[in-house]
């Protein structure tokens, strides 16, 4: 693939006697493009929640998973505090210390499950990955993820538990 910039040359008497050009390969940045272009279609795309957040709580960036799962807009979401994303202290402090882990360590946080507050007050598990995000210098400045919706799963295990239970007698 190539740009092609063409321009006439004219004589004193505005006659076009010939033509300029420059090309230049452009093979390269149409890849990036495309290849950019494949990763935002993906984000947008997946039924995932994926996000960012920096080390204050503060959410940079999401897809529409992320906030739909929950029953917020996604500016409501975008201004939620960390606690308010959580049923209790409790559950917030431990997302704080998953966190902490993944900041202390440098690794990822491996699948874990989280309860997450609802706008409607109903609370969901979701299962999650986090890792860093660096800057260019290599140095952590916050953290993003994925996370599923594992709600109706955890209801269907809990319910074969419990059949298994009664039949048990």
């Amino acid at each position: 693939y190539v740009d092609l910039m063409v321009s006439p040359i004219v004589e004193a008497n505005g006659q076009v006697v010939g033509f300029r050009s420059t090309i230049r390969d452009v093979t390269e940045k149409k890849r990036e493009r495309e290849e950019l272009e494949r990763y935002r279609d993906f984000v947008v795309n997946v039924e995932d929640a994926c996000f960012e957040f920096d080390f204050y709580g503060r959410c940079f960036f999401c897809n529409e998973p992320a906030y739909r799962m929950i029953g917020y807009t996604r500016d409501e979401y975008m201004n939620l505090r960390h606690r308010q994303r959580y049923p209790d202290k409790e559950e917030a402090d431990r997302a704080v210390a998953i966190i902490k882990n993944v900041y202390e360590t440098g690794r990822p946080s491996g699948l874990y499950e989280s309860k997450l507050l609802c706008k409607d007050g109903s609370t969901i598990t979701i299962e999650m990955l986090v890792n860093l995000i660096r800057d260019k210098q290599g140095n952590p400045v916050g953290w993003r993820g994925t996370g599923r919706d594992i709600t109706a799963r955890k209801k269907r295990q809990a319910a074969a538990e419990n059949s298994c239970r009664l039949g048990d007698f």
